[in-house]
């Protein structure tokens, strides 16, 4: 029954990981630049049984070309998982990357202490993490102006 929660409680982590976009992220000097910020992982950090207290890390980067400033980050929908510390997060700034530079965007981690639920066979637990952030990005075009004459 034991290896049978174990197999439920991995099952949940692999749950959580598909629906965070973040399997096979980790090599982050490929990265493109875009616009905010990219969740690098999330995860716990070791196998977890039933009833057992854990915690989840969530890794966030900044990619764009602007400060990102209030980050919130929101563990919700946790399926009757026990959050043990705050349920939301904050960062204030996370710096943009310096391409010339060859710096990468600074990043942050946001962790949980969780308790999970005690499992019967057959359940899958899922968790859902949002984040906010205030960030400005610039657009340009050109106008062509040309003469009635």
């Amino acid at each position: 029954m034991k290896s049978l929660n174990k197999l439920l409680v991995i099952s949940l982590l692999a749950i959580v990981l598909i629906f965070s976009g973040c399997i096979g992220g980790g090599d982050r000097k490929n990265q493109t630049f875009g616009s905010g910020l990219n969740v690098i992982s999330f995860t716990a950090l070791r196998q977890v049984d039933s009833a057992e207290q854990f915690d989840l890390d969530l890794v966030v980067q900044n990619i764009g070309d602007k400060d990102a400033t209030n980050i919130q980050a929101d563990l919700f929908q946790t399926s009757a998982i026990t959050i043990l510390n705050n349920r939301v997060q904050t960062e204030s700034r996370l710096l943009p990357p310096d391409i010339e530079k060859g710096i990468e965007g600074e990043d942050t981690i946001f962790s949980w202490s969780l308790q999970a639920p005690t499992l019967t066979e057959d359940q899958t637990k899922s968790l859902q993490a949002r984040i906010t952030y205030d960030y400005t990005s610039t657009a340009t075009s050109n106008l062509y102006i040309v003469s009635k004459t």
